[in-house]
């Protein structure tokens, strides 16, 4: 019988489309559930769309709102194709505490996508008590969704250890780890005196360490301007800041009061123009906030290894991208809230250039090796075909942390 997979997804970012391209390709036939648009990759690969409602999430009302409509709207259509395998993500993370009781009444088979950790993720960005009535119940309903999964599938090391210990040892279903990656055929290193990034900004003579992303508040930012201002009398060294959110602003007039004329700030850049920033900076900065080493794994990284720039990570020892990093000797960790010593590895590693292009070769090859959209999304494409289907052979073990 052929199955289809249906894919719960309420936001559908450009890597669902990468996982639902690669299932396709493997002979399995897959449909998403969406509340975003359909893209013209989805239509190519011919999988079947569903329009669902929609996420914005611009405050947590609207947010809780939102899921709950996905929800309700998933349910009666899950009822109806029963005999088919769900694959549930945590966006939203309300329809996996669902599963487990449409297992139980209609032997609903499914499998669960972890991209997010909760009820840790909610706890930590403080919407709800730290080990509260509420969190601990949510604990209880994740536990019992993995125990009757048939599988699952998430990013990091660090976080299939968090849902182990969601399980209090209690058996449970097999973890398998599948990487975010990049497009190593988009995102290619670009040397300093071609970029036309650079170029265009007069910034190629610098020795620049940037961040590019979202400015959120739980993002730790702050810690960037802190040591800047410790490096203030560096001419040579600049801090380059690339994206928008909520603490944008505060981090800009922060900088022009404490007269820092060591950072740039720059909005978004056009997506055309993702290789040449991702490939400007010398070093760049990936932030894992405190509290966030056990469910976090920035997407982010993935695309400086294919720039082939060394990364400078921001985060305590026990986190998956300290692991990769260090293991794959592709840049330096440095605890986060400590920017005494982050200044002192800048100062550092702006005199170490050829250990900066040894560490960009090494970041290159990792990620044509472990991280390129064509191995890890194949390897994704296995684990579901083998899980679906029962079959026992294993995907190739590319995984480097």
């Amino acid at each position: 019988m052929n199955r289809t997979i249906w894919v719960l997804n309420q936001g559908m970012g450009e890597t669902v489309v990468d996982q639902l391209v690669a299932m396709k390709k493997a002979g399995l036939a897959v449909g998403i559930i969406t509340g975003r648009k359909q893209t013209q990759k989805i239509i190519d690969a011919n999988v079947v769309y569903v329009r669902a409602p929609a996420y914005t999430g611009k405050t947590t009302l609207l947010r809780a709102t939102q899921w709950l409509a996905y929800t309700l709207f998933v349910i009666p259509f899950i009822i109806w194709h029963r005999k088919d395998h769900f694959l549930v993500t945590t966006n939203p993370p309300l329809v996996m505490l669902c599963m487990p009781i449409l297992k139980y009444v209609l032997r609903i088979q499914y499998s669960l996508l972890v991209l997010d950790v909760y009820p840790e993720a909610a706890e930590r960005l403080g919407y709800l008590r730290q080990r509260g009535l509420l969190a601990n119940f949510w604990r209880k309903l994740n536990a019992l969704a993995l125990l009757q999964a048939k599988t699952c599938i998430t990013i990091a090391d660090c976080m299939k250890k968090t849902l182990i210990n969601q399980m209090q040892s209690r058996q449970m279903c097999s973890i398998n780890i599948s990487p975010m990656w990049a497009d190593t055929k988009f995102i290619m290193p670009c040397t300093k005196s071609t970029n036309p990034f650079l170029i265009e900004h007069k910034i190629q003579d610098y020795f620049i360490v940037s961040y590019s992303g979202n400015f959120g508040a739980s993002h730790g930012l702050e810690q960037l301007i802190e040591t800047a201002s410790l490096l203030n009398d560096e001419p040579s060294i600049l801090f380059l800041l690339i994206g928008d959110g909520p603490s944008y602003k505060a981090l800009q007039q922060k900088s022009e009061k404490e007269g820092l004329k060591n950072i740039k700030f720059l909005p978004y850049q056009p997506f055309d123009q993702l290789q040449f920033v991702l490939s400007a900076a010398d070093y760049s900065f990936v932030i894992v906030g405190n509290g966030f080493e056990g469910i976090s794994m920035p997407s982010k990284c993935y695309g400086l290894l294919s720039a082939g720039t060394p990364i400078i990570g921001v985060c305590k020892r026990e986190s998956s991208l300290t692991q990769l990093i260090l293991k794959n000797e592709v840049g330096v960790c440095v605890e986060p809230n400590k920017p005494h010593q982050l200044a002192a590895c800048i100062r550092e590693l702006h005199d170490s250039p050829s250990l900066r292009k040894q560490r960009g070769l090494r970041a290159r090859i990792l990620a044509e090796e472990c991280f390129s959209k064509e191995h890890v999304t194949n390897d994704f494409a296995t684990i579901m075909h083998r899980t679906v289907f029962s079959i026992n052979k294993k995907p190739n073990a590319r995984i480097a942390a």
